[in-house]
């Protein structure tokens, strides 16, 4: 049986596949609120954020979830797609490098790195 943040997460997770930012959003609000600052729950707030077109927030957010879980590949991906949305191309670059050296067979993010194409 999943626990009630799994459940909780998996929910908010359902309302984002469906495009339904505004259930999304609200899910992810009342997770915060019963779980804080936690990494999964901030890495799916600033998905919200990017989809919504508020880079910055998106930004804001996964920074905070790095500081909470160093060196997550798709949180890094995440980091460089609303840094590049948010017309900050230049603070993109760090967080692919690490994630293509932490993933270093993933052969799609060496091409992103050199083509610039993480969108």
């Amino acid at each position: 049986m999943a626990s009630s943040f799994q459940a909780q997460l998996g929910a908010a997770l359902d309302h984002l596949n469906r495009g339904d930012l505004d259930a999304a959003s609200a899910a992810c609000a009342a997770l915060r609120q019963a779980s804080g600052e936690n990494p999964a729950t901030l890495q799916l707030e600033a998905t919200i954020a990017l989809r919504a077109g508020r880079a910055a927030a998106a930004l804001d957010s996964i920074r905070r979830a790095l500081t909470l879980r160093p060196g997550h590949v798709p949180s890094l991906l995440l980091a460089a797609r609303a840094a590049r949305a948010a017309g900050r191309a230049n603070e993109a670059v760090a967080p692919l490098r690490e994630a293509i050296g932490l993933a270093p067979t993933r052969r799609s993010l060496g091409f992103c790195y050199a083509t610039r194409c993480w969108s």
